[in-house]
């Protein structure tokens, strides 16, 4: 994979952006262990919903349409790697958080809150789910060098709550 280092947008307004710097080789996860255990929510997991997951973004954020591959899940590559996430906009922690709270809506920064407690005491809540430009390129849109998130917005902002920088997985093509 190319970048190691871009920026993510973690409130709908899109007025806080962090950097998120991939600071370790690439741990590539075994596709068919990913596929079977990575969940999306509480219960859903499986090719299937991570799909779904890669529609929502071409009906979403592209103009394009997705075309789907049916040899998609043999051409990636899943990686984890830790993180070490930066203030952007705004650029302290405090502005940071004052700006997450008055722009987020008050049941998703109930689950933010409560994630940060958990992630606090030590729970493995998975890691977020981040799919490259490549990948994304594949199934038929046409974006140049960036990573979007698929799946696991709160958990995220919750580590950035919690100031812990979180391990990440990105589907990329081999």
């Amino acid at each position: 994979m190319k970048i190691k280092k871009f920026n993510q947008v973690i409130t709908p307004d899109a007025k806080c952006v962090i950097n998120i710097e991939l600071i370790n080789n690439a741990i590539i996860i075994d596709n068919e262990q990913f596929l079977s255990t990575y969940k999306i929510s509480k219960i859903f997991k499986g090719k299937y919903f991570i799909k779904r997951l890669i529609k929502k973004i071409f009906k979403h954020q592209f103009n394009s349409k997705l075309i789907w591959n049916e040899n998609f899940w043999n051409q990636i590559q899943v990686c984890q790697y830790s993180t070490k996430i930066t203030y952007i906009n705004p650029d302290t922690y405090n502005t940071m958080s004052m700006e997450l709270i008055k722009s987020t809506k008050k049941n998703r920064m109930k689950d933010i809150l409560k994630y940060k407690k958990l992630i606090i005491n030590g729970y493995d809540l998975n890691s977020p789910l981040f799919i490259t430009s490549t990948a994304l390129n594949f199934l038929g849109a046409n974006i140049n060098n960036c990573t979007l998130i698929l799946d696991g917005s709160r958990r995220l902002v919750a580590n950035v709550f919690a100031e812990i920088n979180p391990k990440i997985l990105i589907i990329d093509l081999k």
